[in-house]
């Protein structure tokens, strides 16, 4: 089947003189038969690239750009179910990659790529976490409640730049996350709640200038937090905030609902 692609003359395979002469003879991790490696890992490489290339489309939002890079994408993928999964199997397939991606000869190049859109929604499905995306297949919603949220995953929000609502209550985040959110300029729905929180991290939020509602209920903010809270007061948008089960005194909710005359402040 390759040897005959190849005559045809498609490009994505990567075909080369040289392409069957068993130089990946000894993989056969997974499964992979020797023969098949070469032409399978370079589809896989083509669907990788053509994957990072409809995401820049999506973050530049033009939608032409974006149907032109899907149809690309769509059409590697078809050539995958035809000449792999129908044969194989999906779940044998989905080792193969594995093991492709694995064995990538710039294994570092490959770490330090950012994930693709598919792969930070992979990554959250698996922990448990609820999201959306909005008609340009953009995620816009991210729910991580009650989720434990590695140094790893906490690093992937940064990605997520069409975000109108985060929810990270109880994920174990502290203020030195808030390094991860702080450029998700679309955000209007942001949840801190019910996470160990002192304070100096509000003063990472002050770009989220479509902030409409902020909650940090059951947190450890208490009145030392207030010239970090003051940092934010900035945020005309804000039109709730939570602060139900914090520390702060009665003249520190009094300061804050000073701050936030147009807010429904909460205690």
């Amino acid at each position: 089947m390759f040897a005959f692609l190849c005559v045809l003359g498609v490009p994505w395979l990567g075909c080369s003189e040289d392409a069957g002469d068993g130089s990946q003879s000894g993989v056969v991790a997974n499964g992979i038969p020797a023969a098949e490696f070469e032409p399978f890992a370079n589809l896989i490489r083509n669907i990788d690239r053509a994957q990072t290339e409809l995401d820049a489309a999506q973050a530049g939002g033009n939608p032409a750009t974006i149907r032109e890079k899907g149809v690309m994408l769509a059409q590697q993928q078809q050539i995958l179910t035809r000449l792999y999964i129908d044969k194989h199997g999906q779940l044998t397939i989905d080792k193969w990659i594995q093991t492709v991606r694995a064995a990538s000869t710039a294994p570092s190049a490959m770490s330090k790529r950012p994930a693709s859109s598919k792969e930070l929604e992979e990554k959250f499905t698996q922990l448990g976490a609820t999201w959306r995306k909005d008609e340009s297949g953009r995620m816009n919603y991210l729910d991580c409640t009650n989720i434990k949220l590695s140094a790893e995953n906490l690093k992937h929000l940064a990605q997520l730049r069409h975000l109108h609502t985060l929810i990270l209550s109880d994920t174990g985040i502290t203020d030195k996350d808030f390094e991860q959110i702080k450029n998700l300029s679309l955000l209007r729905n942001l949840n801190l709640g019910r996470n160990k929180l002192k304070g100096p991290g509000l003063r990472l939020l002050g770009g989220l200038e479509n902030l409409e509602t902020l909650h940090l209920n059951d947190t450890g903010l208490d009145d030392q937090a207030l010239p970090d809270v003051k940092t934010i007061e900035h945020l005309k948008n804000i039109r709730v905030l939570n602060l139900e089960n914090t520390g702060f005194s009665t003249q520190g909710y009094e300061k804050i609902t000073r701050l936030f005359r147009r807010a429904n402040v909460r205690f």
